[in-house]
């Protein structure tokens, strides 16, 4: 093969495409440090009531088995930078994450009593502010040990969640 410029053109061409390919694969199925792992910097406990496994349906992620009597309860409340979960019925230290249908807006680490129980009040600090007139997700992540949050290491909780209309400040 002859090198000339028009074989340049085509060399440096395709390496552009190349680069233009990978940069577009790593927007599209990279995540931001802020999405993916949270510190963990905000951890509830308390005591009540304990529970034993039940099954759950797969989805994209990790997913892991729902607990029998294991529930989430989130009421409507005031568009904000946190999220309050009413109540939290654990059998294992978890994360529960607020998010919309396209992204995590914030979690905290939830440690329930030993064998599990119920966890009230807990405070949700978010990455960004909820929408008035928008509706979220609070979803449960089984913490994997590392007392990190991040959605595509820790197990979702597959059909334990709740959700919240955040409404008009007063």
């Amino acid at each position: 093969m002859e090198w000339n410029k028009d074989t340049q053109n085509w060399v440096i061409g395709g390496a552009v495409v190349i680069i233009i390919l990978i940069a577009a694969w790593w927007l599209f199925t990279g995540r931001s440090s802020d999405e993916a792992r949270v510190p963990a910097y905000n951890t509830a406990t308390t005591n009540s009531t304990s529970s034993s496994a039940t099954n759950i349906g797969a989805t994209a992620g990790v997913t892991t088995a729902i607990a029998t009597g294991e529930e989430i309860t989130v009421e409507d409340q005031p568009a904000g930078d946190s999220v309050r979960v009413s109540e939290a019925k654990l059998s294992r230290n978890s994360w529960i994450a607020v998010r919309d249908s396209m992204r995590i807006y914030g979690a905290a680490r939830v440690n329930p009593p030993a064998g599990g129980g119920t966890i009230g009040d807990i405070s949700i600090p978010l990455l960004r502010n909820t929408v008035s007139g928008a509706t979220y997700s609070v979803v449960v992540y089984a913490d994997d040990g590392d007392n990190m949050f991040d959605f595509k290491k820790d197990a979702l909780v597959e059909g334990l969640d709740d959700s919240f209309s955040a409404l008009h400040g007063d």
